[in-house]
């Protein structure tokens, strides 16, 4: 049997020292912002000939420094922390939150794409109903001489009307549906994103 490798007490500390770090990222944030004032600040006076400029590029320097750092704590950290996590069940409840979020990604597409489509074909209906039927109920076609001619026989009009409203109110009925089941599809969605982002901080802010 495969021995289990378990967190030594440096690891701990170390992730707990990342932990605390990725903690007060909202501190250095605001720590930049007043290093960048105080070196703006720097710069004015430097202006007027109360200062030195000297003292400006020091600050802006420090900025620099608090900026770097806090790039590593927002882009690498995290990453650092979900990696070096030794929890299973977390690991595994992880994973499994990626899989169903992966699922309802592909649910969602399809059922949005074919909500599009749905969409589109009922315009291309309604757009037939105004092209061949307008409001005074006759219209004109070009034959394949390109010589206007009257509409074909009423009875084939009427025929054809009635077989485009029948398309444009079923088209209708499956665009209610779909628009529900896209609907559903996006809540599930966000659900499951929901549950992976809390899968995914469970990891980051285990203790080992």
């Amino acid at each position: 049997m495969a021995k289990v490798k378990t967190p030594t007490i440096e690891g701990c500390s170390m992730r707990a020292a990342d932990q605390e770090r990725l903690r007060n990222v909202e501190a250095t944030k605001q720590a930049y912002r007043d290093k960048a004032a105080e070196a703006d600040e720097a710069r004015r006076l430097a202006d007027r000939g109360e200062g030195h400029y000297r003292r400006e590029y020091i600050l802006r320097e420090e900025a620099v420094l608090i900026a770097n750092d806090l790039n590593h704590v927002m882009n690498k950290i995290p990453g650092n922390l979900l990696n070096d996590c030794r929890d299973q069940a977390l690991k595994a409840a992880w994973k499994h939150s990626m899989t169903i979020r992966t699922l309802r990604q592909n649910a969602f597409v399809k059922a949005d794409s074919e909500l599009t489509e749905s969409k589109r074909l009922l315009q291309k209906v309604e757009q037939d109903l105004d092209r061949f039927f307008p409001a005074d109920g006759w219209t004109k076609v070009v034959g394949a001489d390109g010589i206007w001619r009257p509409k074909l026989t009423r009875e084939f009009n009427e025929n054809m009307r009635d077989e485009l409203e029948r398309s444009a109110v079923t088209l209708q009925h499956s665009l209610q549906i779909l628009q529900r089941v896209a609907d559903d599809a996006a809540a599930e969605l966000n659900a499951a994103t929901a549950a992976y982002d809390e899968a995914r901080q469970a990891l980051i802010w285990s203790p080992i």
